[in-house]
C-alpha cells in the first residue's frame, strides 16, 4: 500500500535534473478512476496523455510491433497505456511510463510495473534516435533507480536481448537472474519475451547490509 500511494502522489509530477533535463512519471488515467480534485484531474490527464502520445511514438520508432500471437494485440500500446485484460500475460494494470525530457521535448522513455517491495520489472526502455549514446538512457536510469530506492523496492529485473547483455551488465552493473531467484519470481505476472535473458540490480538493501549498487540500467531497449 505504501509503494501504490508513493508511486499515486508522483504521478504528473516533474522532478528537475541537473543540466536543464527533468523526469516524470506518466500513467494513462482511465475514466473510472479518482485522481484528487476533478480539476486536477482533467489537468492531469491532458498533461500525461499528450506525453504518453509522444512516448508511444519513440517506443514504436525503436521496437517492431510485439503482437500477441494468439489475439492480435499490440503489446506496446497496451503496456504504455496500462491496458488491462482477462488472460494475465496481456494484463499491463500497473504499468507506468518515465520520461527524460530537456526543453519540453521526449528524448528516453521507460515503461516500468513495481511488484510491491519485493521487484520491479523494467521490460522497454528506447532513446529517440536523435538522441542516441549522449547518456539518456543513463540519466533515465538513474532517475528510475532513485525512485524505486526511495520506495523501497529490492530488485529491478529486466528481460534483455542477448545483444545488450553485455551493454547492461558491464555498463549499468546488472547481472543475470539466477535460477532460485528466478523460481520465486515464477508467481508475480512478469512480461516475458522470448529469447531474452533476465538480469537484476540490487535497488534498495538495509542499512545493515546496504552496499554501493552502482549507476544502473536495463532492458530490450535501444540505448
Amino acid at each position: 500500500m505504501q509503494v501504490y500511494l508513493g508511486i499515486h502522489s508522483r504521478i504528473g509530477f516533474v522532478n528537475l535534473l541537473p543540466d536543464g533535463f527533468s523526469w516524470t512519471l506518466l500513467r494513462y488515467i482511465h475514466g473510472d478512476q479518482r485522481v484528487h480534485s476533478a480539476q486536477r484531474l482533467v489537468a492531469l490527464k491532458a498533461e500525461c496523455n499528450s506525453k504518453l502520445a509522444v512516448a508511444l511514438t519513440i517506443m514504436e520508432e525503436c521496437f517492431l510491433s510485439m503482437v500477441d500471437s494468439r489475439t492480435g494485440i499490440d503489446m506496446i500500446p497496451h503496456v504504455l497505456y496500462n491496458w488491462g485484460s482477462h488472460f494475465a500475460r496481456l494484463n499491463y494494470i500497473g504499468f507506468h511510463t518515465v520520461v527524460l525530457e530537456k526543453d519540453d521535448v521526449l528524448m528516453c522513455v521507460a515503461s516500468i510495473r513495481i511488484h510491491g517491495v519485493t521487484v520491479a520489472e523494467m521490460p522497454l526502455i528506447a532513446t529517440c534516435s536523435k538522441y542516441r549514446r549522449r547518456g539518456m538512457c543513463r540519466r533515465l536510469m538513474n532517475a528510475i533507480e532513485e525512485m524505486l530506492r526511495s520506495f523501497k523496492v529490492e530488485k529491478l529485473v529486466i528481460s534483455a536481448i542477448p545483444s545488450l547483455v553485455e551493454t547492461w551488465t558491464v555498463g549499468f552493473g546488472f547481472k543475470p537472474l539466477e535460477d532460485n531467484e528466478r523460481n520465486s519470481l515464477s508467481n508475480i505476472n512478469l512480461m516475458v519475451f522470448p529469447g531474452t535473458v533476465w538480469l537484476k540490480k540490487p535497488i534498495y538493501q538495509s542499512q545493515t547490509t546496504n552496499q554501493p549498487s552502482g549507476s544502473g540500467h536495463a532492458s530490450p531497449s535501444i540505448v
